[in-house]
């Protein structure tokens, strides 16, 4: 055989064959749809045998991925069935959720959601950390991973719980001491605050960068903000208090720049119920609410055609 067969193929040949439909089965996986066909392709190199054959006509398991299929079936069916037998020796009550969620998240929207949770499950208890890793690993110890944007793997289930909102934000004394209002509206030589070592898309395209600044995180970044060292860009709920107060303000939106949330976990991997509870909580809290603060909330100190960075230098 080309290559060694590992379950998670024969997993995702099972409900391809199920659905007759790599793209109704990519959904049912929340997963991408080019990420099974290579996995298909794969399997069958490994195999070296060819199980379905599909063009944009038809979709057809072959004699042998009849077959194949028949007998996936019994695996997948004696797998369900052995996390149905263990689970007798779960502890459904109460247990340790350990959550992993990105610096763009350290808010206080995120800590009053997982207080929501903890009021309805006082039983259950949260481990956070926060950290800026963006891959999950069983390894890890985490048992959710709070991930911004989308995750292209078949051996992980991503559920969406919301977006954030990202604009350009800087302290109501820096505007006043650098703000120039009238016709042309502009900023004298504002200060601008990267991110992570990397100068923002629109800060990076600016000729002169002098008096630029350079910082590891986004709480730093607001932090030096709040201090009046400059302009940056930032997730509203990270400031909600702030701009609700004035302290901060909000120069500019994009409407396209945004992110979305997404949590993560292991496809295969047992999941006890306190865990899943969390999950759903969270899901459905997301479509009955903005998890994180909008732009909406809050109004744009600069017309929305001046940009807020434009007139630096």
């Amino acid at each position: 055989m080309g290559c060694s067969i590992n379950l998670n193929g024969i997993y995702i040949f099972y409900w391809v064959a199920k659905l007759k439909s790599i793209t109704a089965a990519s959904r049912q996986l929340n997963s991408s749809k080019p990420t099974f066909s290579r996995k298909l392709a794969e399997l069958e190199e490994a195999l070296e045998v060819t199980l379905i054959v599909r063009n944009t006509r038809c979709f057809q398991l072959t004699p042998a991925g009849e077959e194949y299929f028949q007998l996936a079936s019994q695996i997948i069916n004696l797998i369900d069935t052995a996390n149905t037998q263990v689970q007798q020796y779960k502890t459904d009550s109460h247990g340790t959720i350990k959550l992993c969620i990105p610096p763009e998240l350290n808010s206080t929207a995120t800590s009053r959601v997982i207080k929501q949770f903890m009021d309805k499950h006082p039983d259950v208890s949260v481990e956070v950390t926060v950290s800026d890793k963006n891959q999950f690993s069983v390894d890890d110890g985490y048992d959710l991973l709070f991930r911004l944007g989308d995750m292209d793997d078949c051996r992980l289930v991503s559920r969406n719980i919301g977006t954030i909102e990202y604009g350009y934000i800087a302290s109501a004394d820096y505007i006043e001491k650098r703000y120039i209002s009238g016709p042309s509206p502009a900023f004298v030589k504002p200060s601008l605050i990267a991110i992570g070592g990397e100068f923002d898309r629109k800060i990076g395209r600016m000729q002169d960068k002098c008096g630029a600044i350079s910082v590891s995180d986004v709480m730093l970044a607001k932090n030096s903000i709040l201090a009046g060292l400059g302009v940056a860009r930032l997730p509203l709920h990270l400031c909600s208090e702030e701009l609700g107060q004035g302290s901060l303000q909000l120069l500019q939106v994009e409407a396209s720049d945004r992110t979305s949330v997404n949590l993560v976990f292991m496809q295969d991997r047992y999941m006890p119920e306190y865990i899943r509870k969390f999950v759903d909580y969270l899901v459905a809290l997301s479509e009955a609410n903005r998890l994180w603060s909008s732009s909406e909330l809050y109004p744009v100190f600069l017309p929305r055609g001046v940009p807020a960075v434009a007139s630096a230098g």
